[in-house]
């Protein structure tokens, strides 16, 4: 059963969703593209998809009389993250599956979903390093890295310091004559 356009349509004030891949959780779109969805199909409609969604080349028509899409001729979709089919552009469709032709249908058991800005649990930082467990021997080896950073960079600092003192002397030897 198609739901038209206007029915389902979030509200200007929710957050969008962004669909990924159940299989291997690459973005594939969000809500902002929203199009439709189609209980029978059991697929959701956007208008624009991600590039992580692939276009296959080959064209179908579905020949099976007992499919709300029968007699409709489409491409399937693939995430490219996966090769995985994901959902079909329809290029010709019956009355009844009008809102989906020429967009992206993704197959919901295809898809995993979330809202931006559901996050709700936070943290201090100092709550984070509280958690963060690291070998003493990584720490320890980490400290002699940055020592060996800190001493390169003085070095370096030096030098250019030298370098900048004798271009600036350079310079007003050239103005006094």
């Amino acid at each position: 059963m198609e739901v038209p356009p206007g029915e389902n349509e979030k509200s200007s004030d929710d957050a969008p969703f962004v669909f990924q891949c159940a299989g291997c959780k690459t973005i594939l779109g969000d809500t902002t593209a929203w199009v439709c969805t189609n209980e029978t199909l059991k697929t959701i409609t956007l208008h624009s998809v991600s590039k992580q969604v692939k276009v296959k080349n080959d064209l179908f028509t579905c020949t099976s009389p007992s499919t709300v899409d029968f007699g409709s001729s489409y491409n399937d979709l693939m995430c490219c993250g996966c090769d995985t089919t994901i959902g079909k552009l329809y290029h010709t469709t019956n009355q009844k599956l009008d809102s989906v032709r020429g967009h992206f249908s993704l197959l919901l058991h295809k898809l995993i979903s979330y809202q931006i800005g559901s996050c709700t649990q936070t943290m201090r930082t100092s709550d984070i390093y509280e958690h963060m467990t690291l070998p003493s021997s990584f720490m320890q080896e980490m400290r002699v890295h940055m020592k060996k950073v800190q001493a390169i960079i003085v070095s370096i600092n030096s030098r250019l310091s030298s370098v900048e003192k004798c271009l600036n002397d350079d310079d007003d030897q050239r103005d006094h004559t």
